[in-house]
C-alpha cells in the first residue's frame, strides 16, 4: 500500500515550477525550532503518563517530566508567535474562532476514535479470551463504518451544501456508540452484538466528523489559508491519537496494578503485575484462581479507558456546536 501511494504521488501528483533560490535560503523558511519544541514536548508527557501508571504519579522524575512537557509547550507557542518565518501553527489561524472549533473536535475525536479501538482489541483479548484473528473479524464493520460513514457525509454535504447540523449528528453518534461500548463491557452486562454496534457507530460518527469538518476548514480559511488550515488540523489529529491513546493506556494499567495488588497476596505480586502488563499469554501460565483476579482487574481497568472515551466524546459534540456554517458551494 506505502509503495502504491509513493507510485501515486510520484506520477500523478502535478506540482507548480519550484523557486530557484538558494538551498540555505529554503532550508531558513522551515520552522525547525518549532518543531523541536513540539516533538520535546510531546515526548516528555508520554514519558510522564507512562511513568506515572507505571511508578507513581508522586513520583519525582514524573512530576519533572510532566513540567517538562509544559515548559516546551510554551516554548513552542514562543517560537510559533515571536520568532518563526513560517510557523507550523500560525496565529492567524490558530486564533481563528472559525476554525479552533474544528480544531478541537478533530483533536479529542481522534483521541476517542483511536482508544476506543485500541482498547476493544486488549478487552477482547485479555477478557474474552479472543484471538488475534478473531479481533479483526470483529472489528470488520468498524473499518467499513468509517470508510461509509466518511463517503457519505461527502456526498450529503455535497448535496445539501451545509455541515453544522450534520458534523453535531455524527458526533453524536460517535459519543451514543462509546456509551454502548461502555455499557455492554462492563461487569455481568457483556454483549458481543453491542459492542459491534457500538464500534461501528464511533468509526462511523469518526470518519463522517472528520470529513465535515475538514471542509469546514477549508470553507472558513480563505484560499490563502487553505493548506496551511489543513496542515493543522492533522497536527491536532495526530496530537489527539498520541495523547488520548497514552492517557487510555495508563488509566488502564494504573487500574490494572492498583486492583492486583489489592486482590493478589503473596511475595510474587509484583511479578504478575510485571508479567501480566507485558504480555497477556502469561494468563496462560497463571493457576485458574490468579488468573480470574487478573481478569477482572482488566475488565475494571479497561472500563476506566472506555469511560474516558466517552468523555472525550462528549466533549467533541459540545465543541462541535460552536462550528462556523458556511453555505457551500457559493
Amino acid at each position: 500500500m506505502t509503495t502504491l501511494a509513493i507510485l501515486s504521488v510520484a506520477f500523478g501528483l502535478q506540482l507548480p515550477r519550484s523557486s530557484t533560490g538558494h538551498v540555505r535560503e529554503k532550508l531558513a523558511r522551515i520552522d525547525f525550532a518549532g518543531a523541536a519544541m513540539l516533538v520535546i514536548s510531546v515526548f516528555t508527557l508520554l514519558l510522564g503518563l507512562d511513568r506515572g501508571g507505571n511508578v507513581a504519579w508522586a513520583d519525582r522524575y514524573t512530576a519533572a517530566a510532566l513540567a517538562a512537557s509544559a515548559v516546551f509547550l510554551l516554548a513552542f507557542a514562543a517560537v510559533e508567535l515571536r520568532w518563526a518565518r513560517e510557523p507550523f501553527a500560525p496565529k492567524r489561524i490558530i486564533a481563528n474562532r472559525a476554525l479552533l472549533a474544528s480544531y478541537l473536535c478533530n483533536l479529542f475525536s481522534s483521541a476517542a476514535a483511536i482508544t476506543l479501538v485500541f482498547h476493544i482489541s486488549l478487552y477482547l483479548q485479555a477478557v474474552r479470551g479472543a484471538s488475534a484473528s478473531d479481533v479483526g473479524l470483529i472489528l470488520l464493520p468498524t473499518i467499513f463504518g468509517g470508510v461509509t460513514g466518511s463517503l457519505a457525509t461527502g456526498l450529503i454535504m455535497q448535496s445539501t451544501g451545509q455541515y453544522y447540523v450534520l458534523t453535531i449528528a455524527v458526533f453524536t453518534l460517535m459519543l451514543v456508540g462509546n456509551t454502548t461500548v461502555a455499557v455492554v463491557t462492563g461487569a455481568g452486562s457483556y454483549s458481543l452484538l453491542g459492542l459491534i454496534i457500538g464500534s461501528a457507530s464511533n468509526n462511523i460518527g469518526y470518519g463522517s466528523g472528520i470529513t465535515s469538518t475538514l471542509v469546514s476548514l477549508v470553507a472558513n480559511a480563505g484560499a490563502e489559508d487553505q493548506a496551511v488550515a489543513t496542515a493543522v488540523s492533522y497536527l491536532f489529529r495526530s496530537l489527539g491519537s498520541v495523547i488520548g491513546l497514552s492517557v487510555g493506556t495508563t488509566l488502564t494499567q494504573d487500574f490494572l496494578r492498583k486492583s492486583l495488588r489489592a486482590h493478589l497476596s503473596g511475595g510474587n505480586v509484583d511479578e504478575i503485575v510485571k508479567r501480566v502488563r507485558e504480555s497477556l499469554e502469561y494468563l496462560e501460565q497463571l493457576e485458574p484462581a490468579v488468573r480470574e483476579k487478573v481478569i477482572r482487574a482488566y475488565e475494571d481497568g479497561l472500563q476506566a479507558a472506555f469511560w474516558f472515551t466517552v468523555a472525550l466524546s462528549a466533549a467533541t459534540v459540545v465543541v462541535s456546536f460552536f462550528i462556523k456554517e458556511k453555505q457551500l458551494g457559493g
